[in-house]
């Protein structure tokens, strides 16, 4: 289960909703728009209900793994999923993680908007995502979005080349 909403960033791309979804739903494009990924060790066919993905990231100078799993599909609009393991303690610090994109299609252009979900565990770590925590976060979600965006652009600009 998500914890409450924190944070939301969006971003526009000059791609129909299609493209945009397609590359979405391949998990194993995920290291070739999302630049804290470097691998996807795992990874379901396509993104369903209950397919889940091992993912080597860093964040920062630190690296490790994340499992996530999808929770919610609306095929073309939005995907919904939690993180149900990390090893980088962000489990210990916070309770229901995870994020939803979301696809709005205008003509050419598709806004795509990430939303994040947790509940800081402990008091300290409320402070934290006050001070600190939430705006880092956004920060990382601000990178994936303008990975998504450079990656399906340059996905378009091949199929109408080629």
């Amino acid at each position: 289960m998500l914890g409450p909403h924190q944070l939301s960033r969006q971003i526009s791309i000059h791609a129909p909703a299609t493209a945009v979804w397609d590359v979405l739903m391949d998990a194993r494009q995920l290291s070739a728009w999302a630049p804290l990924v470097h691998e996807v060790e795992r990874c379901s066919d396509r993104e369903t209900v209950g397919a889940s993905r091992t993912c080597r990231v860093s964040f920062g100078s630190r690296q490790g793994r994340l499992v996530e799993r999808v929770v919610e599909v609306e095929p073309g609009s939005s995907v919904t999923y939690v993180v149900d393991e990390d090893s980088f303690g962000m489990s210990r610090m916070l309770r229901g993680y995870g994020f939803r994109i979301t696809l709005q299609p205008a003509g050419a252009v598709t806004t795509v908007r990430i939303d994040t979900f947790y509940a800081p565990r402990t008091p300290w770590v409320a402070v934290l995502n006050v001070l600190f925590l939430r705006r880092r976060m956004g920060s990382l979600v601000g990178q994936l979005l303008a990975g998504l965006r450079e990656h399906v652009q340059t996905v378009v600009v091949h199929r109408e080349v080629g």
